[in-house]
Formats: structure tokens, sequence, C-alpha cells
């Protein structure tokens, strides 16, 4: 890799874990925190919870189609100074609609898309699926260590310095932008709606792009089913509520290392469709699992453990094959309606499997879980080996 390329990698790496991981060290403590705030109740806290998503999903594809015309670093910087902002309201505030409102200002800035066309312009295309993979790494060791740190700044601080906190991050991730990261020349500036109307109608028309959102979509409901089901499953196996964390470290830190080793040690150029497909079968199987052995904790978790690690490789391999597939005049509206796909799915599984529990209890929740996962299956065998 080339020393520009090295530099713009490592610091976008750098800017979108230092935002991540300041998005996820408040999910621990929000729901119970929220609570004491002014005005505070249970369905406000979920709409602060949930409002970060929507706001996420609604400026995803405008973020992707401006900084395909008017530059990817200067769309980064402004949705990072939006994000600055949300938490500086966030910290300010001792109202829950304070809260709701910079819970949805640090959601407006929705750079993720704009952040992978980046790389998708910059980085040679033998390198991409494994930047892309290790980016995906790295996301998922800090959503690990910001579940552990943010519990602790509120326990020897309190609820507020926790945003402060995360200011300060939102801060260094402005400079790292400003001074770090290299510009790219944008090939056109002239943008109006016809052209936003031209590259939504052009994205569409690709029928395997239309296929990988649906997957990235089906994906993270299946990932927010499996975080309603099994913290019921691990009070069933007798886990204390106290070592859940522990238990999903150790699942998230094994997957890692498959993963890892599936990217570093396998020909990608050559097995990238045959890692796909077979990660997808991993889905069906981990569905098959939890259907079949809900009273077997080992096995239960193993089907655990098969998701976690069929889940992180297509976490990384989607992106990848959306900027492959993309044109590369309108890849940032690619990477857009990905990444609005990616956060409808969350919003979605959340919505979706509450429902889905509250009237059919844990066995409806797997049954659902195995047909979306099936129907995803079929839908991916569709798309087209052109790497």
């Amino acid at each position: 890799m080339k020393k520009k390329e090295l530099q713009a990698v490592v610091g976008l790496c750098f800017i979108l874990n230092l935002r991540i991981f300041g998005v996820f060290m408040i999910l621990p403590v929000i729901s119970t925190y929220g609570l004491l705030l002014e005005n505070g109740n249970k369905f406000l806290v979920g709409v602060a919870i949930g409002i970060y998503g929507l706001t996420q999903s609604f400026f995803q594809i405008p973020f992707g189609f401006f900084s395909d015309k008017i530059g990817r670093k200067l769309v980064i910087l402004f949705g990072l100074i939006l994000f600055f902002l949300g938490s500086c309201v966030s910290g300010m505030t001792y109202s829950i609609w304070g809260l709701i409102l910079g819970r949805a200002l640090q959601g407006s800035g929705a750079i993720s898309a704009t952040c992978m066309a980046y790389i998708s312009d910059f980085v040679e295309g033998a390198q991409y699926t494994k930047i892309m993979s290790l980016i995906g790494i790295t996301y998922g060791l800090t959503f690990a260590l910001s579940i552990i740190i943010g519990p602790l700044i509120v326990s020897f601080l309190n609820f507020q310095a926790l945003f402060w906190f995360v200011i300060f991050l939102a801060f260094m991730a402005i400079l790292v932008t400003y001074f770090f990261i290299p510009n790219i020349v944008v090939s056109s500036s002239n943008f109006n709606f016809y052209s936003f109307k031209k590259g939504i109608y052009t994205i569409l028309q690709k029928y395997d792009l239309i296929r990988l959102y649906f997957g990235i979509f089906i994906l993270h409901v299946l990932l927010m089913f499996i975080f309603i089901f099994l913290p019921l499953q691990l009070v069933f196996f007798k886990f204390s509520l106290d070592d859940h964390w522990k238990l999903y470290l150790v699942i998230i830190f094994i997957s890692f290392i498959f993963v890892i080793g599936i990217f570093l040690f396998t020909k990608i150029k050559l097995k990238i469709m045959s890692i796909f497909l077979l990660s997808n079968i991993c889905i069906v199987l981990s569905e098959i699992i939890f259907f079949n052995f809900m009273s077997s904790c080992y096995i239960f978790l193993l089907g655990i453990e098969i998701f976690f690690i069929a889940f992180n490789i297509l976490e990384s391999l989607i992106p990848s094959l959306v900027g492959k597939k993309s044109c590369s005049q309108y890849r940032g509206t690619a990477m857009g309606i990905y990444s609005t796909a990616q956060f409808l799915g969350i919003s979605c599984g959340g919505i979706l499997g509450g429902w889905i529990l509250s009237i059919f209890d844990i066995l409806g929740l797997l049954i659902s879980g195995l047909f979306f996962s099936i129907l995803w299956f079929l839908v991916s065998v569709a798309i087209k080996n052109e790497i």
C-alpha cells in the first residue's frame, strides 16, 4: 500500500472508531439514567435511543450524494461538526427533550457512507476488501470496549461526564480529518435535484446492488433479534446479569480471531464470493441451531458464535461488494443507500423483534429469524460473481 493510501486509511479508521466509541459508550446506561432526567419516562428514553438511528438513516444518502459532488473530506468535516454539536447539547442538558435533540444532532452527522466511499476512491482494488474487513474488525473491538468503559465513566463521575468525554473524542476526530486526511479532487461540482434523482435511478437499475442492500438490511434485523432473545436465554441458562458482558466479549473476540484468519490467510481476490456464500450458509445454520437447541446451553452458544463469525465476515464483504459494483461517479450515493439500509435494519429489527416477542414469545422470534435467513440466502445466490 502506498504511503498516501495508508495515511488515508489509518486516519479514517481512527475517525470512525472514535465516533463509534462515543456512540456505543452511551447505550448501556442511557435506559436507566435517562429516566432520572427532567420529564424522563420509558417511552421518551426509547425515543432518545432510537432517534440516532433514524436521523442516520435519513441523512446517509444526501451526505453520500453531496460527497460525490463537493468532495468527501468537506462532507466528513461537516458531519463531525454536527456530531460534536449534538454531543455538546446532550452533555449540557438535564432534560430528556434536550437529550433527544442532542442524539438527533449526533445522528444527523451521517458520515459512514462517505467514509466508505472515500476508501473506495483511494485504495487500490487488490487492497480494498482487506481494508474494509480490517475496519469491520476494529468496529467490533471498539464496540466491545465501549460497552465496558461507558458504565465505568458513569460510576466514577456522572451521566453528563460521559457526553463530555464524547465531545473530546469528536473534537479529536475533527482535528485528524482536517490535518491528517488527504483531500480528493471531485469530478464535478455541478449538482442539483435532477443529478441526485439520476444517481438514485442509476444505482437502483443494478439488481445486484439491490440484493446487497436487502442483505445488509436483513443481517441487522437478525442482529437485533439476537440481542432481544439472547439476554433472555442467558437468564434461562442461569447466567448472572453481571456476567453477560463477559460472555459477549468472549464471543466477539473468538469471532474476530476467525475473521482475521480468513481475510489474512486466504486469497481474497479468488475466494471472495465463495466466502460470501459460505457465510450466508452459516447464518442459516446458526438460526437452525437456535431453533432446535433452545434448551442446550453449549450448543446454543455455539450457534451464537457461528452467527457472529458469519455476521462479521458479511459486514466486511458487503460494503466491499457495493463499492465494486457501483460506478465511481455515484459511489458515495451508493454507499449512502447501503448505510440507510443498514440503519433501517437496526430500527426495524428492534421494533419487529419486540412485537414478535410480545405476541409469540422467543419461539416466534427464532422461527422469524430462520425464515429471514433462508430468504437472504436465496437472494444472495443470485448475486453475480464479477470480482
